[in-house]
């Protein structure tokens, strides 16, 4: 005759339930922190490829040339411009170091500073928002802690380079344009000499683009006129298929929120947001429509 489990056996069973539950918390817990770091990992080796792709491209630039930067056309980067994006680069493949070395929670890459780096997305309402991104209080230390920048004295800095601009503007260039000829490859050569240009909102000159000016200000050049309004802009040529794109075309966003121009191989030249500076980077939405702008 089977006898009647004592009370504390019972006591034992609830303990191993509660036993179980703790060590498949845990080892779920491990999984993810395994994943995180994998996934650091692989970001830490795309960015180490990436600078080695940098280093070519600077030689090749060094030597009056233009190469293919993953897929992408780079012509005209100055020094100042690389070192900037080459240190921006070195920047985040540390952090992904370290990241990958103490296993931080996910949210330790905020999407600003992920798209500083090409990661993420942006959203719309961003796209045309203040002049800098203050990040809370960070600040920028220099060598040995003797200089010290705060997030509002950067903002001040490039908002007074933008009000001491004394170069042509749009209006100029379209009462004199230097170019004649309007070919995809000139528009994406022009465009790529602002490379590095802050964000500013309502900027205009290379003092300082929002994404709309920065289109305006390219093709002022060649003696286009294009209002300071993507949704303006997004009126202003004929409407083509995606597959037909071309270097030199507009990409517009279909909710009239950003606007970049095309440079071939689903990427685009733009003025992305506050806080960030014109770049060459991927087409980051599908909701988007394409136009060619005609003289």
């Amino acid at each position: 005759m089977a006898t009647k489990p004592s009370g504390r056996r019972r006591a034992d069973v609830k303990v191993n339930v509660f036993e179980q539950f703790e060590l498949t918390s845990r080892r779920s817990v491990l999984d993810k922190k395994a994943a995180k770091r994998n996934r650091a990992e692989l970001r830490a080796a795309k960015s180490a490829a990436r600078v080695a792709r940098m280093l070519e491209v600077e030689n090749s630039v060094r030597e009056g040339n233009s190469v293919p930067f993953t897929s992408r056309v780079v012509t005209g980067i100055s020094r100042q411009t690389f070192r900037r994006n080459l240190t921006t680069t070195l920047t985040f493949s540390v952090a992904a170091a370290l990241f990958a070395a103490f296993t931080l929670p996910a949210y330790s890459f905020s999407p600003d500073v992920s798209s500083l780096n090409g990661l993420g997305t942006l959203s719309d309402a961003d796209t045309q928002g203040l002049v800098v991104d203050t990040l809370g209080q960070q600040v920028v230390a220099g060598r040995g802690g003797a200089a010290i920048t705060s997030a509002a004295k950067l903002r001040n800095a490039i908002i007074s380079r933008y009000r001491s601009w004394s170069g042509y503007t749009a209006e100029d260039y379209l009462t004199n344009p230097p170019y004649d000829a309007v070919t995809g490859s000139l528009i994406i050569k022009v465009a790529s000499k602002y490379i590095g240009v802050p964000y500013i909102f309502g900027g205009a000159t290379p003092g300082g683009f929002d994404c709309s000016g920065l289109t305006r200000y390219v093709f002022a050049q060649f003696g286009i006129s294009l209002a300071h309004s993507v949704r303006a802009q997004g009126h202003r040529g004929k409407l083509i298929k995606p597959s037909d794109a071309q270097p030199g075309d507009l990409v517009v966003w279909n909710d009239g929120g950003h606007v970049g121009i095309y440079a071939g191989g689903g990427n685009m030249i733009h003025a992305p947001r506050r806080g960030d500076s014109v770049k060459l980077a991927a087409v980051y939405s599908t909701a988007v429509h394409y136009i060619r702008i005609y003289k």
